[in-house]
């Protein structure tokens, strides 16, 4: 199972740098609680999810996320990575941040993202 979930965030990695909502939503449950807690968003259910990041991608085109390192149990997933893009300003940014994922079946339950918003809303200012 760990494999499989290490699979899975790989894959949700995959999706959003590809700009591929579509594929997005489909790894996520039809009910899924996914939380930015750095700004204090969230959005629950996967067609939230593929709205939510189609506007999101829409804003920062460039936006690139990539897995630093990555810890899978059977059912929850912790990865560390760095995300990076430039704001509607022009301004670029990179932040460095955490997510902890729940697994459900073969699709993610929960997802949390944990990071310091300074450094995107520098950019956006």
């Amino acid at each position: 199972m760990a494999e499989e979930l290490n699979s899975l965030i790989q894959a949700v990695v995959v999706a959003i740098n590809s700009r591929d909502v579509e594929k997005l939503a489909t790894l996520f449950t039809e009910d899924c609680f996914y939380e930015d807690v750095a700004l204090g968003g969230v959005m629950q259910g996967s067609e939230a999810i593929k709205t939510g990041y189609a506007s999101f991608l829409k804003e920062i085109p460039d936006f690139h996320l990539e897995i630093k390192s990555l810890f899978t149990t059977d059912t929850w997933g912790f990865s560390e990575w760095v995300m990076t893009g430039t704001s509607s300003l022009g301004k670029s940014f990179s932040a460095r941040g955490v997510t902890i994922n729940e697994l459900q079946g073969s699709r993610i339950k929960r997802n949390s993202d944990y990071y310091d918003p300074s450094s995107i809303l520098q950019a956006t200012q």
